[in-house]
C-alpha cells in the first residue's frame, strides 16, 4: 500500500511537470480535466504563421508552376498559378476549411467577404489579396501575412516572382501596397 501511494504521489508530481511545460510551449492556453486529458485552444494567426513559414524556400522546381511541393500545396496539380493553392494548403493545414480549398486568389477574397473576414487593419495571421489586371478581373494574388512592423507589412507569399518561384516573405509598406484589395482575419481558434 505504501509503495502503491509513493508511485501515485510521484506520477501526480511528473503529470504536473508536464503540464507545466505543456503550458509554457502552448500559443493561448490549456484546460485540464480531473483525468489529466488536455484540451488545448490555438490562435489561428500563430498556428497559420508558423505552418506557412515552415515552407519558406519551398517551391517551384522542375518547371514554372510545377514541382513536388507544388503538387503539395495544389491537391496533385500543376502548371496552374499556386499562389492561393498554397494559402488553402496552409489553411487546411491549420484546421480551417470554412473557406473551402481554392485554386484562384479572388476566389479566396470573395467568400471570406460573404464570410464577415474583411478588416481595415492588417495584423499578423491575416490573409492580404491583390487585384491583377483590373480590380473586377478574376485574376488575384494572396498571402499571408508574417509581421506587422511601425510602416511594414512582411508577408509570407507563394508564386511570386519568376521560375524557379519559391514561398517567399515580402515587405510592404502600409501606406502604399500596390493593387491591394484588403485583408481577411481567420478569428475562429481550434480546439484539440
Amino acid at each position: 500500500m505504501a509503495i502503491k501511494k509513493e508511485c501515485n504521489s510521484v506520477l501526480a508530481k511528473v503529470v504536473a511537470i508536464g503540464l507545466i511545460l505543456l503550458c509554457l510551449i502552448t500559443p493561448s492556453k490549456a484546460e485540464v480535466s480531473k483525468d489529466y486529458t488536455i484540451a488545448t485552444t490555438y490562435n489561428y494567426a500563430d498556428l497559420i504563421t508558423a505552418r506557412a513559414e515552415q515552407e519558406i524556400g519551398k517551391g517551384e522546381s522542375t518547371a514554372n508552376n510545377c514541382g513536388k511541393d507544388i503538387k503539395r500545396y495544389m491537391q496533385g496539380i500543376e502548371k496552374q498559378s499556386w499562389c492561393a493553392g498554397f494559402v488553402s494548403y496552409i489553411l487546411f493545414e491549420c484546421g480551417y476549411k470554412k473557406l473551402g480549398f481554392n485554386y484562384s486568389a479572388k476566389q479566396i477574397w470573395n467568400k471570406g467577404k460573404q464570410a464577415g473576414l474583411v478588416v481595415k487593419n492588417a495584423q499578423r495571421g491575416d490573409l492580404i489579396c491583390f487585384w491583377r489586371g483590373n480590380k473586377n478581373s478574376w485574376k488575384g494574388h494572396i498571402g499571408i501575412i508574417y509581421k506587422v512592423e511601425n510602416n511594414s507589412i512582411i508577408t509570407i507569399e507563394g508564386n511570386k516572382g519568376s521560375f524557379p518561384a519559391k514561398v517567399k516573405t515580402v515587405r510592404y509598406y502600409k501606406n502604399n501596397v500596390p493593387k491591394l484589395l484588403g485583408y481577411l482575419r481567420i478569428k475562429e481558434v481550434k480546439k484539440l
